[in-house]
């Protein structure tokens, strides 16, 4: 699985496809077109993760979100393999605390064949559930989408960390 994720972030850092060289007004207008509605998909599959993530709807999110065989890889933890694995863990994180997703801004998405590569930023509040202040947090993430059977993307694999305090806000 390792010498998988390392082999797609090889790909998609060293040996861009033709689709991601180019800006999509240099495509033929069918290829332009394809990237376009898969670049849109995308960032409606992120939108609606944050509609569910918001409303705790975490059975539908994992459902819509992530493809079956999806690994999880959040900081300080081992990495959740597979949808029910994910799922398990959103809901022991919301026994503990309220999350809220104020936004979250994919940066850039490339798409090449049946695989999609998003980076980007989210914002939000952590409230603990036993009582407590709202924390607010600002993180990154980085997520590979794959292009389902059924026409629709899904998510592969995530990673996301905080920026911290000090962190440099402008990229």
């Amino acid at each position: 699985m390792k010498n998988l994720v390392l082999s797609v972030f090889v790909v998609f850092l060293l040996y861009p496809s033709y689709a991601c060289r180019h800006r999509v007004e240099d495509l033929p207008k069918d290829s332009a077109r394809v990237v376009e509605s898969d670049v849109a998909a995308v960032k409606a599959l992120i939108n609606e993760w944050v509609r569910l993530y918001n409303a705790e709807d975490f059975e539908s999110l994992a459902s819509v979100f992530y493809a079956d065989n999806a690994v999880l890889m959040t900081p300080n933890a081992p990495a959740r393999r597979t949808r029910e694995a994910i799922l398990l863990s959103y809901r022991q994180d919301a026994e503990r605390n309220i999350e809220h997703v104020d936004g979250s801004i994919p940066e850039e998405i490339r798409v090449t064949g049946n695989l999609a590569v998003a980076w980007g930023t989210d914002t939000g509040t952590t409230t603990p559930r036993n009582g407590g202040e709202p924390e607010p947090y600002s993180l990154k993430w980085l997520m590979v989408f794959e292009h389902q059977s059924d026409g629709v993307w899904k998510c592969l694999y995530e990673m996301w960390n905080e920026n911290g305090s000090g962190a440099d806000k402008g990229g």
